[in-house]
């Protein structure tokens, strides 16, 4: 069960978070064969001035900086191959939603040993 935690700032009024995140559940879904339900996603929101790139804050999301920062939990056992799809997918994901350049996204991957 991939749960999958992002971070970022504030977004502009046509953002829609809980859609943003639907889609983020069900194309981790589909890369791993399972049903939406089995992945979660959550959605923090950093105050303006609390990420900083350097010495530059920003108070709402730009496309070309201050990307958003996605932490990804799963059991282990995904291959190369399904980590990869899934890290693809997830940046393209919020890179459509937010309206955000191509590559400003971070994510990390955590492998968590199951039982």
């Amino acid at each position: 069960m991939p749960v999958i935690q992002v971070k970022a700032l504030p977004q502009r009024s046509s953002v829609d978070i809980p859609k943003a995140l639907r889609h983020l559940c069900t194309e981790t879904a589909v890369r791993l064969d399972i049903a939406a339900h089995h992945v979660w996603a959550t959605w923090e929101t950093l105050e303006p001035g609390h990420y900083l790139e350097g010495d530059k804050a920003a108070d709402l999301q730009p496309a070309s900086s201050h990307g958003p920062i996605v932490t990804i939990t799963a059991f282990e056992g995904r291959s190369a191959a399904q980590i990869e799809s899934i890290l693809l997918a997830i940046a393209e994901v919020l890179e459509h939603e937010l309206s955000i350049d191509h590559g400003n996204v971070f994510i990390t991957w955590c492998e968590a040993l199951s039982g």
